[in-house]
Formats: C-alpha cells, sequence, structure tokens
C-alpha cells in the first residue's frame, strides 16, 4: 500500500475484518477459437489478467458480436463456420494489444515502480485522469497514452526514488522492452489474419 499514498491515508484506523484471500498466478492465453461447427466464447477462448477489468468487457462484447454475426446463418453450415472464423480473427486483433498490456501490469515485479510513476505523470496532467479512464474504457488507444517515451521518463524517476528496488527496476524494464517489440509483431501478424498463436 506504500506505492499508493493516496490509498493509505484514506484506510488509515481501518481494521480488517476477514482473512485476505490472494491468487498470485492467472496464466493469460488466446486459444484457437473456432473450427467446423464450434466455437470458444469469453474465457473459453482468450483470458488475461483480472487486473484492468478488461476481460468481462470483451467477453461480453465479443459473444454479442458472435450472436449477431452467426444468428443469421445457423442454417448454413459453410456460411456460419466462416463467420466463426472471421469472428475470431476480429476478436484477437481487437484484443492483442490490451492483452500484453494487461499482462504487464499483473506482473507484480520491479515495473510495478515504474507503473506508479507513470500513471502519476499521466494524471498529473490538465484530463490526465480523462485520458487514463478513456484507456480502460478502450476509447483511447493506450499505445498513445503508455506510449515508450513516458515509460521512459517513469523508469528514471522510479530509479530515482526506488532505491532500494533498482535490480528490479531495471530487470522488469529491460524484459518489458523486448517483450514490446515482439508484441508489435504478433498484433500486426494477427491484423493481417495470422494464427492465433499469442503466449503471455
Amino acid at each position: 500500500m506504500g506505492l499508493i499514498p493516496g490509498l493509505a491515508a484514506r484506510l488509515a484506523g481501518c481494521r480488517r475484518s476477514t482473512r485476505i484471500v490472494s491468487s498470485a498466478e492467472h496464466p493469460p492465453y488466446f486459444r484457437r477459437s473456432a473450427g467446423p461447427g464450434w466455437v470458444l466464447a469469453g474465457d473459453a477462448g482468450h483470458f488475461k489478467d483480472p487486473v484492468t477489468a478488461q476481460g468481462i468487457r470483451d467477453a461480453v462484447r465479443f459473444g454479442r458480436l458472435l450472436g449477431e454475426g452467426v444468428a443469421p446463418l445457423l442454417d448454413d453450415p459453410a456460411a456460419l463456420d466462416r463467420a466463426t472464423r472471421a469472428w475470431e480473427r476480429t476478436r484477437d486483433a481487437q484484443c492483442v494489444d490490451t492483452y500484453h498490456w494487461t499482462n504487464l501490469l499483473g506482473r507484480g515485479d520491479g515495473l510495478a515502480h515504474v507503473q506508479f510513476e507513470l500513471l502519476r505523470a499521466l494524471t498529473g496532467r490538465p484530463g490526465g485522469v480523462r485520458r487514463v479512464l478513456d484507456v480502460y474504457s478502450r476509447i483511447r488507444d493506450l499505445r498513445e497514452t503508455l506510449a515508450l517515451p513516458g515509460l521512459l521518463k517513469a523508469t528514471t524517476r522510479a530509479l530515482r526514488s526506488g532505491a532500494g528496488a533498482r535490480p528490479a527496476i531495471v530487470r522488469a524494464v529491460g524484459d518489458t522492452l523486448l517483450e514490446l517489440a515482439g508484441h508489435r509483431a504478433e498484433a500486426r501478424r494477427l491484423l493481417t489474419g495470422g494464427a492465433a498463436a499469442v503466449r503471455p
């Protein structure tokens, strides 16, 4: 809680009345989600860490789009299979960036210090809170708001303020930069109709 001073202040004097239950492992995935006569919707086909609350949004959105797309085709198996494959490609292309962003936020390593500094800088600007909320609402492209220059500045601030955590911060940021480079190529493959083979 020390990383979120505002929350610590709000909870000062509070007393825990139940035991804390946590879950540390949330392996994310995209699965092949459409084939002849079958389809996987919601978490059955695609899951990401609940830290950004994006999974329920995607399950509802793409469940609705699936229903709308296949309802008129139920008596035409070939057209139905084409529609479910197209739906899968659309889901993957629209979810892949948020998937990787969520994976980074859910890591719980030295990157947490950088995330705090990045969010503090973003929300400290006029209209910054709205910009961040728009990312979570998927109104604004997260790549615009959480771009590399801001990440590097946040890393510098985190290294200055988190002396004890510097090795963990450096490791986590190095891993993140390598991941981000790979994610761009992965997103391009999905956008051009490549196979769903995304891994955490």
